[in-house]
Protein backbone atom coordinates (compact mmCIF):
# COMPACT_ATOMS: atom_id res chain seq x y z
CA UNK A 1 0.00 0.00 0.00
CA UNK A 2 1.39 3.39 -1.01
CA UNK A 3 2.06 5.83 1.77
CA UNK A 4 0.22 9.18 1.59
CA UNK A 5 2.47 12.07 2.70
CA UNK A 6 1.25 13.73 5.90
CA UNK A 7 1.17 17.51 5.29
CA UNK A 8 1.53 18.12 9.04
CA UNK A 9 4.26 15.61 9.63
CA UNK A 10 7.84 15.37 8.47
CA UNK A 11 8.69 17.24 5.30
CA UNK A 12 8.85 15.29 2.08
CA UNK A 13 12.25 13.81 1.25
CA UNK A 14 14.50 16.12 -0.75
CA UNK A 15 14.29 15.50 -4.47
CA UNK A 16 17.47 16.54 -6.24
CA UNK A 17 16.93 19.17 -8.91
CA UNK A 18 17.54 18.17 -12.48
CA UNK A 19 20.98 19.23 -13.63
CA UNK A 20 20.81 22.33 -15.80
CA UNK A 21 23.29 22.30 -18.65
CA UNK A 22 23.68 26.08 -18.29
CA UNK A 23 25.17 25.44 -14.85
CA UNK A 24 27.59 22.88 -16.26
CA UNK A 25 31.16 23.26 -15.11
CA UNK A 26 32.39 22.73 -18.66
CA UNK A 27 31.56 26.30 -19.68
CA UNK A 28 33.20 27.69 -16.55
CA UNK A 29 36.33 25.64 -17.24
CA UNK A 30 36.52 26.61 -20.93
CA UNK A 31 36.14 30.34 -20.27
CA UNK A 32 38.45 30.21 -17.25
CA UNK A 33 41.14 28.70 -19.50
CA UNK A 34 40.48 31.45 -22.05
CA UNK A 35 40.92 34.09 -19.33
CA UNK A 36 44.19 32.49 -18.17
CA UNK A 37 45.52 32.37 -21.75
CA UNK A 38 44.65 36.04 -22.26
CA UNK A 39 46.38 37.04 -19.02
CA UNK A 40 49.40 34.93 -20.00
CA UNK A 41 49.68 36.76 -23.32
CA UNK A 42 49.31 40.06 -21.50
CA UNK A 43 52.28 39.11 -19.30
CA UNK A 44 54.27 38.13 -22.40
CA UNK A 45 53.44 41.47 -24.00
CA UNK A 46 54.61 43.34 -20.88
CA UNK A 47 57.87 41.38 -20.83
CA UNK A 48 58.35 42.09 -24.56
CA UNK A 49 57.61 45.83 -24.29
CA UNK A 50 60.09 46.33 -21.45
CA UNK A 51 62.73 44.18 -23.13
CA UNK A 52 66.22 45.76 -23.33
CA UNK A 53 66.03 45.19 -27.10
CA UNK A 54 63.65 48.16 -27.32
CA UNK A 55 65.28 50.42 -24.72
CA UNK A 56 66.29 52.88 -27.43
CA UNK A 57 62.59 53.45 -28.18
CA UNK A 58 61.56 54.26 -24.61
CA UNK A 59 62.10 57.99 -24.97
CA UNK A 60 60.17 58.28 -28.26
CA UNK A 61 57.42 60.95 -27.94
CA UNK A 62 53.86 59.84 -28.63
CA UNK A 63 50.60 61.83 -28.46
CA UNK A 64 47.91 61.16 -25.91
CA UNK A 65 44.58 61.22 -27.71
CA UNK A 66 41.01 60.12 -27.15
CA UNK A 67 37.65 60.46 -28.84
CA UNK A 68 34.30 61.96 -28.00
CA UNK A 69 32.36 59.90 -30.52
CA UNK A 70 33.72 61.10 -33.91
CA UNK A 71 35.58 64.07 -32.41
CA UNK A 72 39.29 63.34 -31.75
CA UNK A 73 41.01 65.16 -28.90
CA UNK A 74 44.83 65.30 -28.99
CA UNK A 75 46.91 66.20 -25.93
CA UNK A 76 50.68 66.95 -25.62
CA UNK A 77 53.23 64.23 -26.33
CA UNK A 78 54.72 62.03 -23.61
CA UNK A 79 57.56 59.46 -23.70
CA UNK A 80 56.23 56.13 -24.88
CA UNK A 81 57.62 54.35 -21.80
CA UNK A 82 55.46 56.56 -19.56
CA UNK A 83 52.34 55.75 -21.53
CA UNK A 84 53.11 52.03 -21.56
CA UNK A 85 53.76 51.96 -17.81
CA UNK A 86 50.39 53.56 -17.04
CA UNK A 87 48.61 51.18 -19.43
CA UNK A 88 50.25 48.10 -17.92
CA UNK A 89 49.16 49.18 -14.43
CA UNK A 90 45.59 49.82 -15.58
CA UNK A 91 45.29 46.57 -17.55
CA UNK A 92 46.60 44.66 -14.51
CA UNK A 93 43.97 46.29 -12.29
CA UNK A 94 41.25 45.51 -14.84
CA UNK A 95 42.14 41.80 -14.99
CA UNK A 96 42.12 41.59 -11.18
CA UNK A 97 38.81 43.47 -11.04
CA UNK A 98 37.20 40.83 -13.25
CA UNK A 99 37.71 38.32 -10.46
CA UNK A 100 36.95 40.44 -7.42
CA UNK A 101 34.96 43.59 -8.25
CA UNK A 102 31.58 42.26 -9.36
CA UNK A 103 29.88 40.09 -6.71
CA UNK A 104 28.97 36.64 -7.98
CA UNK A 105 25.55 35.51 -6.84
CA UNK A 106 24.80 31.83 -6.50
CA UNK A 107 23.20 30.65 -9.71
CA UNK A 108 24.86 33.26 -11.91
CA UNK A 109 25.57 31.95 -15.39
CA UNK A 110 29.21 32.11 -16.36
CA UNK A 111 28.38 34.80 -18.93
CA UNK A 112 27.02 36.94 -16.07
CA UNK A 113 30.43 36.92 -14.41
CA UNK A 114 33.02 39.49 -15.58
CA UNK A 115 35.71 36.98 -16.52
CA UNK A 116 33.11 34.79 -18.24
CA UNK A 117 31.72 37.64 -20.33
CA UNK A 118 35.25 38.74 -21.22
CA UNK A 119 36.24 35.25 -22.36
CA UNK A 120 32.98 34.18 -24.01
CA UNK A 121 32.00 37.38 -25.80
CA UNK A 122 35.57 38.37 -26.60
CA UNK A 123 36.32 35.10 -28.38
CA UNK A 124 32.84 35.04 -29.94
CA UNK A 125 33.49 38.48 -31.44
CA UNK A 126 36.94 37.33 -32.54
CA UNK A 127 35.48 34.25 -34.24
CA UNK A 128 32.65 36.17 -35.94
CA UNK A 129 35.10 38.82 -37.14
CA UNK A 130 37.23 36.16 -38.85
CA UNK A 131 34.22 34.42 -40.41
CA UNK A 132 32.62 37.66 -41.67
CA UNK A 133 35.95 38.89 -43.06
CA UNK A 134 36.45 35.62 -44.96
CA UNK A 135 32.93 35.89 -46.40
CA UNK A 136 33.54 39.50 -47.42
CA UNK A 137 36.84 38.56 -49.07
CA UNK A 138 35.08 35.76 -50.95
CA UNK A 139 32.63 38.28 -52.41
CA UNK A 140 35.38 40.79 -53.15
CA UNK A 141 34.56 43.22 -50.33
CA UNK A 142 37.81 44.70 -49.05
CA UNK A 143 38.43 45.78 -45.47
CA UNK A 144 41.57 47.86 -46.08
CA UNK A 145 44.08 48.38 -43.29
CA UNK A 146 47.17 48.37 -45.53
CA UNK A 147 48.41 51.65 -44.00
CA UNK A 148 48.30 50.04 -40.56
CA UNK A 149 50.24 47.01 -41.75
CA UNK A 150 52.82 49.28 -43.36
CA UNK A 151 53.21 51.22 -40.13
CA UNK A 152 53.68 47.99 -38.15
CA UNK A 153 56.47 46.87 -40.49
CA UNK A 154 58.25 50.22 -40.28
CA UNK A 155 57.73 50.99 -36.57
CA UNK A 156 56.84 47.74 -34.75
CA UNK A 157 57.37 49.01 -31.20
CA UNK A 158 55.42 52.25 -31.55
CA UNK A 159 52.74 50.45 -33.56
CA UNK A 160 52.21 47.85 -30.84
CA UNK A 161 52.10 50.58 -28.19
CA UNK A 162 49.43 52.31 -30.30
CA UNK A 163 47.45 49.08 -30.65
CA UNK A 164 47.21 48.53 -26.90
CA UNK A 165 46.55 52.22 -26.20
CA UNK A 166 43.69 52.43 -28.73
CA UNK A 167 41.23 50.55 -26.44
CA UNK A 168 41.56 53.34 -23.86
CA UNK A 169 41.14 56.15 -26.39
CA UNK A 170 38.27 54.53 -28.29
CA UNK A 171 36.36 53.10 -25.33
CA UNK A 172 36.46 56.50 -23.64
CA UNK A 173 34.82 58.16 -26.63
CA UNK A 174 32.45 55.50 -27.92
CA UNK A 175 31.36 53.76 -24.70
CA UNK A 176 32.46 55.35 -21.42
CA UNK A 177 31.41 58.96 -22.14
CA UNK A 178 28.05 58.45 -23.95
CA UNK A 179 26.90 55.29 -22.15
CA UNK A 180 28.37 56.49 -18.86
CA UNK A 181 26.40 59.74 -19.07
CA UNK A 182 23.23 57.74 -19.72
CA UNK A 183 23.98 55.56 -16.69
CA UNK A 184 24.51 58.64 -14.52
CA UNK A 185 21.15 60.06 -15.67
CA UNK A 186 19.40 56.78 -14.84
CA UNK A 187 21.13 56.65 -11.44
CA UNK A 188 20.02 60.21 -10.65
CA UNK A 189 16.43 59.43 -11.66
CA UNK A 190 16.54 56.45 -9.27
CA UNK A 191 17.68 58.84 -6.51
CA UNK A 192 20.83 56.85 -5.78
CA UNK A 193 23.44 58.32 -3.46
CA UNK A 194 26.17 60.59 -4.83
CA UNK A 195 28.90 57.95 -4.82
CA UNK A 196 26.73 55.50 -6.77
CA UNK A 197 25.90 58.21 -9.30
CA UNK A 198 29.60 58.98 -9.83
CA UNK A 199 30.53 55.29 -10.08
CA UNK A 200 27.79 54.80 -12.68
CA UNK A 201 30.06 56.63 -15.11
CA UNK A 202 32.77 53.94 -15.02
CA UNK A 203 31.24 50.77 -13.54
CA UNK A 204 27.54 51.06 -14.42
CA UNK A 205 26.99 47.30 -14.33
CA UNK A 206 28.12 47.00 -10.72
CA UNK A 207 25.74 49.79 -9.70
CA UNK A 208 22.88 48.38 -11.78
CA UNK A 209 23.28 44.94 -10.18
CA UNK A 210 23.50 46.39 -6.66
CA UNK A 211 20.29 48.40 -7.06
CA UNK A 212 18.38 45.97 -9.30
CA UNK A 213 18.32 48.25 -12.35
CA UNK A 214 17.52 46.43 -15.60
CA UNK A 215 18.42 47.36 -19.16
CA UNK A 216 15.89 49.71 -20.73
CA UNK A 217 15.00 51.08 -24.16
CA UNK A 218 17.43 53.99 -23.80
CA UNK A 219 20.30 51.53 -23.20
CA UNK A 220 19.50 49.52 -26.32
CA UNK A 221 19.05 52.62 -28.48
CA UNK A 222 22.36 54.12 -27.39
CA UNK A 223 24.14 50.77 -27.78
CA UNK A 224 22.93 50.69 -31.39
CA UNK A 225 23.89 54.31 -32.14
CA UNK A 226 27.36 54.15 -30.57
CA UNK A 227 28.11 50.81 -32.25
CA UNK A 228 27.12 52.15 -35.67
CA UNK A 229 29.25 55.26 -35.12
CA UNK A 230 32.13 53.06 -33.95
CA UNK A 231 31.90 51.04 -37.16
CA UNK A 232 31.72 54.20 -39.27
CA UNK A 233 34.70 55.75 -37.45
CA UNK A 234 36.98 53.06 -38.89
CA UNK A 235 36.11 54.31 -42.38
CA UNK A 236 35.71 58.00 -41.50
CA UNK A 237 39.34 58.33 -40.36
CA UNK A 238 40.64 56.62 -43.50
CA UNK A 239 42.37 53.55 -42.05
CA UNK A 240 39.85 50.95 -43.29
CA UNK A 241 37.42 50.29 -46.15
CA UNK A 242 33.67 49.72 -45.84
CA UNK A 243 34.15 45.99 -45.35
CA UNK A 244 35.37 46.80 -41.85
CA UNK A 245 32.11 48.50 -40.88
CA UNK A 246 30.13 45.31 -40.16
CA UNK A 247 32.75 43.66 -37.95
CA UNK A 248 33.63 46.88 -36.11
CA UNK A 249 29.95 47.64 -35.41
CA UNK A 250 29.37 44.07 -34.24
CA UNK A 251 32.34 44.28 -31.87
CA UNK A 252 30.99 47.66 -30.75
CA UNK A 253 27.79 45.96 -29.58
CA UNK A 254 29.78 43.41 -27.56
CA UNK A 255 31.88 46.17 -26.01
CA UNK A 256 28.84 48.32 -25.21
CA UNK A 257 27.04 45.47 -23.46
CA UNK A 258 30.25 44.65 -21.60
CA UNK A 259 30.51 48.22 -20.35
CA UNK A 260 26.87 48.53 -19.29
CA UNK A 261 26.75 45.03 -17.83
CA UNK A 262 29.97 45.49 -15.84
CA UNK A 263 32.19 48.51 -16.50
CA UNK A 264 35.36 49.78 -18.13
CA UNK A 265 37.33 46.96 -16.49
CA UNK A 266 35.67 44.51 -18.90
CA UNK A 267 35.12 46.39 -22.18
CA UNK A 268 38.66 47.87 -22.39
CA UNK A 269 40.33 44.42 -21.97
CA UNK A 270 37.93 42.92 -24.53
CA UNK A 271 38.99 45.65 -26.95
CA UNK A 272 42.59 44.74 -26.14
CA UNK A 273 41.84 41.16 -27.22
CA UNK A 274 41.16 42.41 -30.75
CA UNK A 275 44.16 44.76 -30.85
CA UNK A 276 47.01 43.29 -28.85
CA UNK A 277 46.19 39.73 -27.76
CA UNK A 278 47.85 37.83 -30.61
CA UNK A 279 49.64 40.81 -32.14
CA UNK A 280 52.42 40.49 -29.56
CA UNK A 281 54.32 38.60 -32.27
CA UNK A 282 55.10 42.07 -33.66
CA UNK A 283 57.59 42.42 -30.80
CA UNK A 284 58.33 38.76 -30.11
CA UNK A 285 58.44 36.58 -33.25
CA UNK A 286 59.66 33.60 -31.17
CA UNK A 287 56.21 32.82 -29.75
CA UNK A 288 54.67 31.52 -32.96
CA UNK A 289 53.74 28.13 -31.45
CA UNK A 290 51.91 29.63 -28.41
CA UNK A 291 50.09 31.99 -30.76
CA UNK A 292 48.90 29.09 -32.94
CA UNK A 293 47.69 27.21 -29.86
CA UNK A 294 45.91 30.31 -28.55
CA UNK A 295 44.35 30.90 -31.98
CA UNK A 296 42.95 27.36 -31.99
CA UNK A 297 41.63 27.82 -28.46
CA UNK A 298 39.89 31.04 -29.50
CA UNK A 299 37.82 28.94 -31.90
CA UNK A 300 37.02 26.41 -29.14
CA UNK A 301 35.98 29.20 -26.76
CA UNK A 302 34.05 31.10 -29.45
CA UNK A 303 32.09 28.02 -30.52
CA UNK A 304 31.38 27.25 -26.85
CA UNK A 305 30.03 30.79 -26.47
CA UNK A 306 27.71 30.25 -29.44
CA UNK A 307 26.42 26.99 -27.91
CA UNK A 308 25.91 28.70 -24.55
CA UNK A 309 23.95 31.59 -26.12
CA UNK A 310 21.75 29.14 -28.05
CA UNK A 311 21.01 27.22 -24.85
CA UNK A 312 20.19 30.45 -23.01
CA UNK A 313 17.86 31.50 -25.85
CA UNK A 314 16.07 28.13 -25.79
CA UNK A 315 15.67 28.31 -22.01
CA UNK A 316 14.34 31.87 -22.12
CA UNK A 317 11.93 30.97 -24.91
CA UNK A 318 10.71 28.02 -22.86
CA UNK A 319 10.06 30.27 -19.87
CA UNK A 320 8.00 32.64 -22.03
CA UNK A 321 5.96 29.70 -23.39
CA UNK A 322 5.30 28.39 -19.87
CA UNK A 323 4.36 31.85 -18.59
CA UNK A 324 2.58 33.70 -21.41
CA UNK A 325 2.10 37.44 -20.91
CA UNK A 326 -1.16 38.41 -19.21
CA UNK A 327 -3.45 40.60 -21.30
CA UNK A 328 -6.51 42.64 -20.46
CA UNK A 329 -8.84 40.18 -22.19
CA UNK A 330 -10.25 36.98 -20.76
CA UNK A 331 -11.42 34.02 -22.68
Amino acid sequence: MDMIPDPWGDPAPHIPKKKNILDSRIFNIIFAITWVIAVSFFIISVWSMFSPAFSSKFSEPVPIYFFILLLPVVLPNVPVISLITVMVILYSLFFMAMLFLNPHNEGDRVIDKPFGYFAAMGTLGFLLTIVITLIENFFGVGIGGTSIQRSIQQHPYLSYASLIYAPFAEELGFRIIPLGILSVIIAKRRNLNRISILLSMVIPGVIKKKHGIKFGKADYILITITSMLFGYAHIFFGAWDWGKFVTAALVGVILAFGFLKFGLYVDIPIHWMFNGFLEVQILNPNIVVPIVIAFIWIFVSGISAIILLILIFIKQKGKISENPPVTGFSG
